[in-house]
């Protein structure tokens, strides 16, 4: 009999695999419905119950006769199986009243566990480890700060990790399976909260994305000596990101992660030779900072307003995060109570490279340590290599990020919001392209908008690290044990039904679930309220980073900081890239094989005629036509014969067509969007769908510009020349101008 139950026997369905390993970042309730042995939506106490009976299972097929560590922690809080379990019963509980099909599919499930711990320990070191920005937020707080935040920051984020862990193996099973966050979260707290977490998952993955593509354009920059525009270099790492992101499971982003991790170590330790015999970067050091040449000033207390330290406590909360892709990570662990041990080592060890790495930079650099440490360099050649090995470990891990938001948003907006093709047929892979194309094209305006990897990083690390990393798990945790105590006076539990004493809108339940059933406060009911203060505090921490990261990209602006690395690239800039693109995205295939795109936006096949293709063609050169058209009125590519005299340069801002330029552009992308989406509603078709999210997002991006990128006064209206005074570091003539009328 065991030798029939065993995991590695199993045959399971090919197709029913196919569709796991597609839908590995959804809940698939469409069976998950069904798994229920009356037919009904699953209740806490079914997760609860299976789960329990799934990590017994586990224990027999590892043929443990004694609990280690990691199996006595998560029997705390132990759930309310009735009977005395063996192998044969548990294994039965996982698959007793379900059809073959639905058999068939928790077979599927259990055959694509296959990674390892040290698997996973590859995986959360690549995830979390970005030791670069380190140094930054010891410049931003000091050396006494700098050291108890990475401590404290640290050791919060590890308890927080292995609440999760403890709330994936408490609520985890064959027949309910935990494949992402937005899982956990809908068992403890509801759909509706479901949702908002799967769009701040997204949220997360794109903006994390955009800092990746970021940091690789600063080094790329730094590679061709500023003659290659900035933004240029952030559209070559967003090509270079849609390519790696055809790869679609994490088993396949094993190897690739264990050698950016080994990429990030040798450029930490060419950067701690290079740095103790180099002076610091003086020059983007002052574009960044307006900090002046002179000694090294280090602080063991940092003065810098409350604001820019404020910046830098995020800055190490985003170094910690990574807690939104652990459950994936354990999702496809062979045996997912190893995976505490794979994040302790690594836990460890990235701490350790933290504290020395930020340490050692700052004490050399002090006030000149930059964002992207190893940038910090005056020689050349020591930037290049730093520069080279990164560009390799950061799109990695761009790819790793692009890879998880990209199949969140696939299946829980394209496959189920807009009923599009499942992903591994024909139309699904393409549909996959186009939207992997869409996603990074956003990534790139992000990134060209907010062009300081400082303050972008801090504001990611306030939105989104600081409550997947700190305020979720410990809030989770206190909704978990919450739901255990109210469910404490009811009926012992048998499968396929829950009986309830009372419900949730007896005071006596809520009663129960807050307080417990004693009046002396137990250690159980201190735990969870003081994982309800915890999650209070990180709600409330994150705020603060938010305002504070949102002063810091004010301030970044009005010192036009924001551009100091190259072509300038606000917000304006990036909308006359991105619209441009979007444009050429639409017309090259139309151009090169307008069959194909007149099939895709067909339900039913057929042969396209030859007018067809000829209106088709004329459609995709017209589009392309409209995209240059855009860049020459916006001033991003220059109409008078000389080369030298580019409308868009820093020096000459006059782009007279910019406003009009951008109103018949805005009015293009919301009839396209509006046109699209009626369509999409009457067909169906996935491909209009993608095509209005995309008009959608330029349209609101046009109007962005309009309201705060064309200020009444700030442009001459003589010259057309740039009037602010605090144009450092560019040339501003104008500006001195006034500045001499005022001295006279």
């Amino acid at each position: 009999m065991a030798a029939e139950k065993d995991v590695s026997t199993l045959a399971p369905d090919v197709l029913a695999l196919q569709e796991q390993t597609a839908r590995v970042e959804s809940g698939f309730p469409d069976v998950q419905l069904r798994n229920s042995r009356s037919g009904r939506h699953p209740t806490f106490e079914d997760y609860v119950y299976y789960a329990e009976a799934q990590r017994i299972e586990d224990e027999f097929n590892t043929g443990k006769t004694s609990l280690g560590w990691a199996q006595r922690l998560q029997r705390i809080f132990a759930g309310r199986l009735p009977h005395e379990a063996t192998q044969e019963s548990v294994s039965n509980e996982q698959t007793e009243g379900l059809t073959q099909d639905e058999v068939d599919k928790v077979n599927a499930w259990r055959a694509l566990r296959q990674s390892t711990w040290y698997g996973a320990l590859w995986l959360c070191t690549t995830d979390i480890l970005g030791p670069f920005n380190a140094p930054y937020a010891f410049r931003q707080n000091g050396y006494v700060p700098g050291t108890l935040l990475f401590v404290f920051m640290g050791a919060v984020a590890f308890y927080c990790g292995a609440l999760l862990w403890w709330l994936y193996v408490k609520l985890d099973s064959d027949r309910f399976p935990v494949k992402s966050y937005s899982d956990i979260t809908e068992r403890v707290a509801g759909k509706a909260m479901r949702l908002l977490v799967t769009w701040l998952v997204f949220i997360h993955m794109i903006v994390n994305v955009a800092t990746t593509s970021l940091s690789s354009a600063q080094s790329l920059y730094q590679l061709s000596k500023g003659r290659l525009c900035f933004v240029v270099s952030i559209v070559i790492w967003i090509l270079v990101g849609c390519m790696l992101n055809q790869i679609r499971t994490l088993k396949r982003y094993s190897w690739l992660a264990s050698s950016a991790i080994w990429l990030n170590l040798l450029v930490i330790l060419l950067s701690v030779g290079f740095i103790a015999h180099s002076a610091p970067n003086y020059a983007s050091a002052k574009a960044a900072y307006g900090v002046a040449a002179g000694p090294v000033s280090k602080q063991a207390f940092a003065t810098y307003p409350f604001y820019e330290r404020i910046n830098g406590v995020m800055n190490i909360v985003y170094a910690y995060g990574g807690a939104t892709i652990f459950p994936q990570i354990i999702a496809e662990m062979r045996r997912p109570m190893d995976f505490l041990k794979a994040f302790s080592i690594a836990q460890a060890f990235i701490f350790t490279i933290y504290v020395f790495y930020g340490l050692f930079v700052y004490s050399f650099q002090g006030q000149y340590t930059l964002a992207v440490a190893y940038q910090g360099v005056s020689r050349y050649s020591w930037q290049t290599v730093g520069n080279v090995l990164s560009l390799i470990s950061t799109i990695i891990a761009g790819g790793l990020y692009g890879n998880i938001g990209l199949k969140i948003f696939y299946v829980n907006v394209i496959e189920r919001f807009l009923k599009g093709p499942p992903l591994l047929t024909g139309r699904g892979r393409l549909c996959w392209s186009v939207t992997v194309a869409v996603f990074w094209w956003v990534g790139f305006v992000i990134g060209a908008a907010i062009p300081q990897v400082q303050t972008l990083s801090g504001m990611v690390g306030a939105v989104t690290n600081m409550q997947f990393t700190y305020a979720f798990p410990t809030g989770f945790t206190f909704l978990y044990l919450v739901q255990l105590d109210a469910a404490s006076a009811d009926e012992p539990y048998r499968p396929s039904s829950a009986k309830r004493k009372d419900s949730w809108s007896s005071w006596n339940r809520w009663k129960r679930g807050l307080l417990g059933e004693t009046p002396k406060p137990s250690f159980l009911q201190i735990f969870k309220w003081v994982n309800f203060l915890l999650s209070i505090t990180s709600l409330a921490t994150a705020g603060l980073g938010i305002y504070g990261s949102g002063l810091s990209i004010a301030a970044a602006y009005k010192s036009s900081a924001a551009s100091s690395f190259g072509c300038s690239a606000p917000v304006f800039h990036a909308y006359t890239y991105g619209s441009a693109g979007w444009l050429a995205l639409q017309g090259v295939p139309l151009v090169i094989t307008p069959n194909v795109v007149m099939s895709m936006s067909s339900s039913a096949m057929r042969e396209v005629t030859a007018l067809e293709s000829y209106f088709g063609r004329c459609l995709g050169m017209s589009q392309i036509a409209l995209a240059a058209l855009t860049l020459v009125l916006n001033g991003a590519i220059p109409i008078t014969s000389s080369t030298s005299s580019n409308l868009a340069d820093p020096s000459d801002p006059k782009a007279p067509y910019a406003v009009a330029t951008l109103i018949v552009t805005l009015c293009y992308h919301s009839l396209a969007a509006f046109h699209s989406y009626a369509t999409y509603s009457s067909t169906y078709v996935t491909s209009y769908a993608v095509g209005a999210t995309g008009s959608t997002v330029l349209a609101f991006t046009a109007v962005w510009c309009l309201l705060f990128g064309s200020e009444e006064g700030r442009i001459s209206q003589r010259t057309g020349a740039d009037k602010r005074t605090s144009g450092w570091p560019f040339k501003n003539e104008e500006a001195s101008k006034r500045k001499g009328k005022r001295r006279m």
